[in-house]
């Protein structure tokens, strides 16, 4: 459960291969600023003219395409190349751009599904440092041993429909489980014991 209002960010699986440039690709993710600015070009009524333009004030969209573009920047994407149509960027400079845009939509929550495929050692550790100077939940899938370590607070473990929480990264994860089995495999050790010990009193009396 969430409180009402949170805003739950989320990057695509696949990178959509349109004619639409890679900022606007970005600038997409604000969901509010596009819908205000296309209410503003039909609406009539002069009051709610002003109410879209204020809320548009209100929400800085008008320096809404720079911070775009600095979140682009910072993923390693040079500004020439921001006006280029998405179809026309490599298979690793798309997932940095649906990134950017995920980021760029300021979500509370932001679930990451193998965020790392596909990215070069550059790009994942701009992930790394985006990611612990963001101020969100962040939901993490992923295979990546090294990014897991450097960016995760708490690890959750689902088995056989049980979840269980431990808290520091990947590797105090791994430590923390194994000294959990070790103490269930002792502990069934003792129970089998104490049976073959009661079986044991059956047989003789």
């Amino acid at each position: 459960s969430m409180p009402r209002g949170m805003k739950i960010g989320q990057v695509a699986q696949e990178a959509p291969g349109t004619e639409d440039s890679l900022i606007e690709i970005v600038l997409q993710a604000d969901t509010e600023r596009v819908a205000l600015l296309a209410e503003a070009e039909v609406a009539t009524d002069p009051h709610r003219i002003a109410d879209i333009h204020t809320r548009l004030a209100d929400i800085e969209s008008h320096s809404a395409e720079a911070r775009a573009g600095a979140i682009l920047i910072d993923a390693g994407i040079d500004e020439s190349k921001h006006n280029l149509p998405m179809r026309e960027i490599p298979p690793g400079l798309k997932l940095r751009v649906l990134l950017a845009q995920a980021l760029f939509s300021r979500p509370d929550v932001l679930l990451l599904d193998e965020p790392t495929n596909n990215l070069d050692i550059h790009s994942i550790g701009w992930l790394e440092r985006t990611i612990n100077a963001y101020d969100a939940t962040m939901i993490i899938i992923s295979h990546d041993r090294h990014f897991l370590n450097q960016v995760c607070t708490h690890i959750a473990d689902l088995d056989y429909q049980q979840l269980k929480i431990y808290p520091g990264n990947y590797d105090d994860f791994m430590l923390a489980s194994v000294q959990a089995r070790q103490r269930v495999e002792a502990s069934n050790a003792k129970a089998k014991a104490q049976i073959s010990d009661l079986q044991e009193f059956v047989r003789r009396f």
